[in-house]
């Protein structure tokens, strides 16, 4: 069997909410997935890559909307990970053009990198509205990417 995730991360991969905004966030996640099988958040030490499961379909260039290839991505992942998570260092895309960062990249589904997470397993509904994902912006203090994963 299959589960499916939504996702909330920061889109600032380093910041992570207070604690009280994390339990209204959770609240409101659990308001509005009743039937879920469960609201989970998780504080990591390190940025770590938070992924789409098997929703993944591309990566293209943030500048020229170019494809880029999963060999050369899965290169500078492993370039970019260190022993302290990911350095989300400035790269150069195959198209030439510059990137942030491997959070930069346009991936669809979304995907990206952070240090906090809330996720709500096989959450009974499709996707989040945009006045919903403004809510948790204003709760949690920071602009989201919202990454809907398939496992």
């Amino acid at each position: 069997m299959s589960d499916n995730w939504i996702c909330l991360i920061p889109r600032d991969p380093h910041f992570v909410p207070s604690d009280e905004a994390i339990k209204r966030a959770e609240a409101l996640l659990a308001e509005i997935t009743p039937n879920s099988d469960g609201i989970f958040s998780e504080i990591t030490p390190v940025v770590q890559f938070r992924d789409c499961g098997g929703n993944f379909e591309s990566i293209r260039c943030p500048v020229c909307n170019a494809q880029i290839s999963t060999e050369w991505w899965g290169a500078q992942m492993d370039e970019n990970y260190l022993d302290s998570g990911f350095s989300l260092a400035q790269i150069s895309t195959p198209c030439g053009h510059v990137a942030q960062s491997l959070n930069e990249l346009k991936y669809y589904f979304d995907q990206g990198f952070s240090k906090f997470i809330l996720e709500v397993m096989n959450p009974n509904i499709a996707t989040l509205g945009n006045p919903q994902i403004i809510q948790f912006e204003n709760i949690l203090g920071c602009p989201l990417k919202i990454i809907y994963q398939h496992v």
